[in-house]
């Protein structure tokens, strides 16, 4: 699957990777991340590995169906591809953009409801004409449209 052209919107790059999953490849998100947001998984993934039998280490090895050899032997694209792979039904074969807030002509919010109804906001970025994941969890006041996360 291409990814999305860069004349598309900003919310193309979330649909190509919905679009994905459901096709049963959990690898698309990967290669539409920016540095800064492979980093922040990055380091999600050592948090685990310092403390392997910890309970977020626990649930994220359940919930993907990794070993505690695999947390700390894998990387991150592949332990991502896993995750978005076993997250699938769950998650992301009804998950669906709802709301698009534009932050100027080269940063959105994308507000995106998954399948178990839960909301998650991806802070989106075009980056040399294409539309590039830069934060899975951004946090920003509903009311003024402000990031309150790190950028």
């Amino acid at each position: 699957m291409a990814p999305p052209a860069p004349a598309t919107g900003p919310a193309s790059v979330a649909e190509y990777v919905l679009q994905g999953i459901r096709s049963g490849d959990g690898s698309l998100l990967w290669g539409v991340m920016t540095p800064r947001a492979r980093e922040t998984y990055g380091s999600y993934l050592r948090g685990l590995r310092k403390n392997p039998e910890g309970p977020e280490a626990v649930r994220f090895r359940t919930r993907v169906g990794v070993s505690r050899e695999d947390l700390q032997r894998q990387g991150p694209e592949t332990l991502l591809r896993r995750e978005n792979e076993a997250l699938a039904e769950e998650f992301y074969r009804l998950a669906r953009v709802t709301e698009v807030r534009e932050r100027g002509s080269d940063e959105a919010l994308l507000i995106l409801v998954l399948g178990n109804a839960e909301e998650r906001t991806w802070l989106v970025k075009r980056i040399e004409g294409a539309w590039k994941v830069d934060d899975l969890s951004a946090v920003y006041n509903q009311v003024t449209g402000d990031l309150l996360s790190p950028r």
